[in-house]
């Protein structure tokens, strides 16, 4: 196509499994929707993804913060690790009194075989479910595996493997 002059401003649309993401490998905490939308306002928050990247050798805390669409209302949230594979999640209370479920998908490096076992994951002090996601086989031709998967997604090939834990609905600390 046509050069346009320079200095000049390009709007570029594109989807969102297209756009670039960058994160940290080691204590990363990115907050995400299962169905994503191209509006915040569409999107349903009823139930928020944590995709984390913990560190498995290194004792770390990351912290990141849930901003309540339309109000100052906030929910913090906590990853320590203790470089041993150990990973501890904290929710806060959200501050509007809301009630929230989260899924939370551990996402291991691609240079562990396997995630650190015996696997054993509590929610509010009692044993909670987990699934072990392996990496795919092999990919989908054409279609680019998307960075951050939803529900039950399995890593793309080439990744590490993912631990998803769920957590029920609630507006309390967890």
């Amino acid at each position: 196509g046509p050069v346009p002059p320079a200095p000049a401003t390009l709007t570029v649309t594109q989807p969102y499994e297209r756009i670039p993401l960058w994160h940290k490998a080691e204590g990363g905490l990115v907050i995400a929707v299962d169905k994503p939308t191209t509006r915040v306002e569409e999107q349903d928050w009823s139930t928020l993804t944590l995709h984390a990247f913990p560190s498995l050798s290194v004792a770390q805390t990351t912290r990141r913060v849930v901003y309540e669409r339309g109000s100052a209302a906030r929910t913090q949230l906590t990853m320590a690790t203790d470089g041993k594979g150990g990973v501890h999640f904290e929710v806060g209370a959200a501050e509007d009194g809301g009630s929230r479920g989260w899924l939370v998908r551990l996402q291991y490096p691609r240079f562990a075989a396997e995630a650190p076992t015996p696997i054993q994951a509590t929610v509010d002090g009692v044993a909670a479910e987990h699934a072990l996601l392996t990496p795919a086989e092999v990919g989908v031709p054409g279609k680019p595996p998307l960075p951050f998967g939803s529900r039950a997604t399995r890593p793309p090939s080439g990744a590490g493997p993912v631990v998803e834990v769920s957590v029920p609905r609630a507006a309390g600390k967890r």
